[in-house]
């Protein structure tokens, strides 16, 4: 998809060095640096000037940064790291992967990435030390407001991990474009509804909390993936969950001065993981950077990295029930009743895959007439997977089959903003993170693999058994990575 459609980018090679700082409208900004021979070595940080110098003048030209603002519900489709050309993505820069784990004695802050902190024994210079520090990863310079981003910073084992919130709103808030601006345009507890049906079913199924068993029901609404049941569940059945998911809008306001619409300011990503680290240890998957070490040729207390997206975790209520099930089902019910007429819902056209070369704007909403255009670039995956299982139709109705609804074809031109009914205007677009989940194949090895170290043939199969190469986006060929939960 061609992200940056509206306003492509001057020649050359683009690198994507940040997300963050949404707007009015639900847009977000994402600062850009200049590829070119001069200042690739400089853009993760690698200086021309040692970093303990006096300040002195740099030998070359800094790097151009830019600006690009797009739709907040694109943010699927993007990642620092990215490498853009024109108007849209050509690369990406290869990352580094981390597995650490989240207790409830883990000591986290909450820190802007250009705060001032407290500088390491051997940091000499008259320089602040900062959460992220020229040397380290060279952020931006001229564009408004970016050092206000907020992260948190928390060590593991012999790591310390930069975590912006910007990533944890992608990787547990905006799995989705759906998602993303249902959250950004309301408080929680009156957007839910844009995700999750409250009806009352005659069949049966509803969203709620079975009284007698504590298991949590939920109906998505029409156009709401079923591998998102669990993540909404989360957030709107957990105390803990449902907190921070409110919490996303409520500090919109504040950073806003209670103020929004033509009186709001821009605002950055607050989200915070919404999965509890105890009493269950909580386990994530990280890629990101290696940042810059201090004096790279004497040994470090520990190493920094900068996490650029959330690949997997684990699922923190390993013992919670869901079920799952769409408001426009077609499942038959244990009994049917004869019905006449058309069925009292609209089910609309069925979705396409969206043309990678469509060009994507963010001035206009889309047609809500029209096929929705699904893009997916990545996938997440829990490292244990939650108990999910299908709601059960107590009964049903039988209609006469509808016409057939014949979808409106990939569209060259896509909007990701808020379906409309005004008349002409682009293609709906959904921005979709997939779920990677394993498959029986992969299961089926894996048993072989136990039997065969039962009986002494092989002693072991540590980088297949592990539920982190089970959840790794370069596992196995046999675990099938658009597999719904």
């Amino acid at each position: 998809m061609q992200l940056f459609a509206d306003d492509p980018l001057p020649p050359g090679l683009w690198l994507v060095k940040w997300i963050d700082r949404f707007q009015l409208g639900h847009d977000s900004e994402s600062p850009l640096a200049l590829l070119n021979d001069d200042n690739v070595k400089e853009l993760l940080g690698t200086r021309p000037r040692s970093p303990y110098a006096s300040d002195p003048a740099p030998a070359q030209e800094p790097p151009m940064f830019v600006g690009r603002v797009i739709q907040a519900a694109y943010l699927p489709l993007l990642y620092v790291g990215d490498v853009i050309e024109g108007a849209g993505r050509v690369s990406r820069l290869p990352r580094k992967s981390r597995t650490v784990t989240l207790t409830g004695s883990t000591t986290i802050a909450d820190q802007r990435i250009g705060a001032e902190i407290d500088a390491p024994p051997d940091w000499t210079v008259p320089t602040p030390f900062r959460v992220l520090n020229r040397f380290e990863y060279q952020l931006i310079g001229g564009i408004a407001g970016v050092q206000e981003s907020r992260c948190l910073v928390f060590r593991h084992k012999k790591t310390e991990y930069i975590l912006p919130k910007i990533v944890i709103f992608r990787a547990f808030y905006g799995l989705s474009s759906k998602m993303i601006n249902a959250l950004c345009s309301d408080a929680w507890i009156r957007s839910a509804k844009e995700l999750i049906s409250f009806n009352n079913y005659e069949s049966g199924i509803f969203t709620g909390v079975d009284a007698a068993t504590g298991t949590w029901n939920i109906v998505l609404q029409p156009g709401v993936p079923l591998h998102l049941a669990a993540p909404l569940a989360l957030l709107w059945f957990d105390p803990h969950g449902r907190m921070q998911a409110d919490s996303l809008y409520t500090d919109s306001l504040i950073q806003n001065n209670g103020k929004r619409g033509s009186e709001g300011r821009s605002w950055f990503a607050s989200a915070n993981i919404p999965h509890r680290s105890e009493p269950n240890p909580f386990k994530m998957i990280f890629q990101g950077f290696e940042l810059r070490a201090r004096k790279p040729s004497q040994p470090q207390e520990f190493e920094r990295f900068l996490v650029t997206a959330i690949t997997g975790s684990s699922w923190s209520l390993p013992d919670q029930v869901i079920m799952r099930e769409s408001h426009t089902s077609n499942a038959i019910g244990e009994v049917q009743h004869p019905a006449e007429g058309n069925r009292p819902y609209r089910p609309g056209k069925p979705p396409v895959e969206g043309d990678p070369e469509a060009l994507a704007t963010s001035t206009s909403d889309p047609d809500a007439d029209e096929s929705i255009n699904v893009f997916s670039l990545d996938s997440f995956a829990f490292l244990n997977e939650p108990k999910i299982d299908k709601q059960k139709k107590e009964s049903s109705q039988k209609f006469g089959k509808p016409a057939p609804q014949t979808p409106s074809g990939a569209a060259s031109l896509v909007s990701a903003g808020s379906p409309t009914y005004a008349g002409v205007a682009p293609a709906p677009a959904d921005a979709l993170e997939r779920m990677r989940a394993r498959s029986q194949q992969f299961e089926y090895l894996v048993h072989a693999l136990e039997k065969l170290q039962g009986q002494g043939a092989i002693q072991g199969f540590p980088h297949v058994s592990s539920p982190a190469c089970r959840a790794a986006p370069g596992c196995a060929s046999l675990a099938n990575r658009n597999q719904g939960l």
